[in-house]
C-alpha cells in the first residue's frame, strides 16, 4: 500500500482533513513531493477557505494539482486514523536511518559533538510527529469547538429513555452495566421498554432479553408506547373491551409497528431458552443478531452458577457478565442495562413516605452489584403517589455524575411516561 497516495486521496473528506489537523500531520513527513505538494494545498485550503470544517473537492484538488483525480483512482480507501499514524511512523523510521547514517562518520570525531547532533536531530523528528496544539478562542475557533461537541455528543453511551437521565449521566457506556432496581409491579420492564424504543429511535441495534414476560408482550408495549405518543389513545389489549378494537385503533397499532421498524437502530426482542441464559450465551447471540447495546430482564432468571447462596449465585452471573462484556473474545463491548428486584424491606421503605426508593441494601446480592455494576438506579412509589400516577427515580450509586432523582409522570392505561415537570422544569426527588 503506497500509504502517501492513499492519505492524499482522502484529503476530499472533512473528516478526514480534521484528523490530519488534530493529528499533527504536517507536509514533512511526504518523501513525495507530488504527495507532500497536493497535501499542503489540501489542508490549507481546509484550514482557511474550509474554516475547518469543509476540505477541497476532487474539482478544486485537480485545479490546483493537475492530474489529482487520475493519479488517486486506484487507492483502497484506509481509515484516515490508521493513515496518520502510519505516514508518521515511515517519517520517524526514514529520518532516523538518515540521521544515524549521517552521525556515523562523525563518531571518528569528539563523543560530544556527535551526541549533540543525535539529540537535536531526533528532538525535530519528535516535534514533527507531535500532535497538534488544541486550543480555543472563543468566535475564531468556535467551528472546531461545535464539530468537537459533536463528537463527544455521539461519543455518549447507549441512551436512557428520559433526556434529562441521558444528559446527566452520558449514558451506558460500552463495557458497563447499568442496574434499574425495583419491586415487582412497580414498572421495570415499562423502563426497559422505554429505554428500547428511545435507543432504537436514536440509530442503536438493540437487544432485548426477556426471560419472563412473551416477547410478544413486550413487543405489543413498545408498539403501544409509540402509538401513544401521539394524541391517540391505544389501550393495551388486556384492558380492551369486547368492541375495543376498532377500526382506528388497528390503524394504530399497525403504524406504530411499521414506525418502529422504520427507525434508524434495530430492535430484536428474544426470549432464550433456559440451556441459554448463561452470560455468555446472552452476550453472543445479541452479537450474532449484530445489536450493540444489551437489555436482559432480569437477574435472577439468568443460569445461575452452583454455589451455596443465592447471593453468590446472582453474583456469580454479575460477575460473568462484567468480564465478557469488559474483555470480550472480539474486542468489542457493550453497554447493558439490567433489571433486578428490590425485597421486601426495600419495599416497606417506599410505601414509608412519598419520594423514596430504598438504598442498596435492600437489592439481593447487593455487595455483587456494588462492586461490579457502574449505575444502579432505584424506581418505585408510596400508595399516595401510585394514586396520582407519580414514579420515583433516583441513583443508588453512581459512576462518576453526581447523584440525581427524579419524579416520573407514569399513564399506565396509556403507555406513557416522562420525567415529571412543573412549569417545563423537570421535578427532582426531595427526600430520596
Amino acid at each position: 500500500m503506497d500509504i502517501e497516495k492513499e492519505l492524499v486521496a482522502t484529503l476530499t473528506q472533512d473528516d478526514a482533513c480534521l484528523v490530519y489537523q488534530q493529528q499533527g500531520v504536517h507536509k514533512c513527513h511526504f518523501a513525495d513531493e507530488r504527495c507532500a505538494k497536493a497535501f499542503e494545498f489540501g489542508m490549507g485550503y481546509f484550514q482557511s477557505f474550509g474554516h475547518l470544517t469543509t476540505a477541497p473537492t476532487v474539482e478544486v484538488m485537480d485545479n490546483e494539482v493537475p492530474g489529482f483525480s487520475t493519479y488517486i483512482s486506484d487507492v483502497t480507501g484506509a481509515a484516515p486514523a490508521y493513515l496518520a499514524d502510519k505516514i508518521k511512523a515511515l517519517y520517524i523510521k526514514r529520518q532516523s536511518e538518515d540521521t544515524l547514517r549521517k552521525a556515523l562518520p562523525m563518531l571518528a570525531g569528539s563523543p560530544q559533538e556527535t551526541a549533540s547532533h543525535l539529540r537535536d536531530a531526533f528532538g525535530v523528528i519528535v516535534d514533527n510527529c507531535s500532535v497538534a496544539d488544541r486550543c480555543l478562542t472563543f468566535g475564531e475557533g468556535m467551528d472546531e469547538y461545535e464539530y468537537r461537541l459533536a463528537q463527544q455528543r455521539e461519543a455518549d453511551g447507549a441512551p436512557y429513555p428520559f433526556r434529562e437521565m441521558q444528559d446527566w449521566t452520558g449514558g451506558i457506556r460500552p463495557g458497563e452495566i447499568a442496574v434499574l432496581a425495583a419491586p415487582t409491579g412497580k414498572g421495570k420492564s415499562m423502563f426497559a421498554c422505554k429505554a428500547a424504543l428511545e435507543a432504537v429511535r436514536a440509530g442503536w441495534n438493540v437487544n432485548y432479553v426477556t426471560m419472563e414476560l412473551s416477547i410478544e408482550t413486550v413487543a405489543e408495549r413498545i408498539a403501544l408506547m409509540q402509538a401513544n405518543i401521539k394524541d391517540t389513545r391505544v389501550l393495551p389489549e388486556s384492558m380492551r373491551t369486547a368492541d375495543g378494537m376498532t377500526p382506528d385503533t388497528l390503524r394504530a397499532m399497525h403504524g406504530a409497528r411499521q414506525e418502529v421498524a422504520d427507525m434508524p437502530g434495530t430492535l430484536v426482542i428474544d426470549m432464550p431458552s433456559v440451556e441459554d441464559r448463561t452470560p455468555g450465551a446472552i452476550i453472543q447471540n445479541c452479537k450474532l443478531h449484530h445489536c450493540n447495546y444489551l437489555i436482559v430482564d432480569q437477574l435472577q432468571f439468568v443460569t445461575q452458577p452452583k454455589s451455596n447462596s443465592m447471593s453468590e449465585a446472582l453474583g456469580g452471573v454479575m460477575k460473568d457478565f462484567k468480564t465478557q462484556l469488559l474483555s470480550p473474545s472480539d474486542g468489542v463491548q457493550l453497554p447493558m442495562l439490567m433489571l433486578h428486584q428490590i425485597n421486601r424491606e426495600g419495599v416497606k421503605t417506599q410505601e414509608g413516605a412519598p419520594g423514596k426508593i430504598g438504598s442498596m441494601t435492600n437489592l439481593s446480592s447487593s455487595s455483587w452489584i456494588e462492586q461490579l455494576a457502574d449505575v444502579v438506579w432505584g424506581m418505585g412509589c408510596s400508595q399516595e403517589e401510585a394514586n396520582v400516577g407519580l414514579m420515583n427515580l433516583g441513583t443508588l450509586k453512581s459512576r462518576a455524575f453526581a447523584p440525581v432523582g427524579w419524579k416520573l409522570n407514569w399513564d399506565l392505561p396509556d403507555y406513557r411516561f416522562d420525567i415529571n415537570r412543573s412549569g417545563g422544569v423537570a421535578d427532582r426527588l426531595q427526600d430520596w
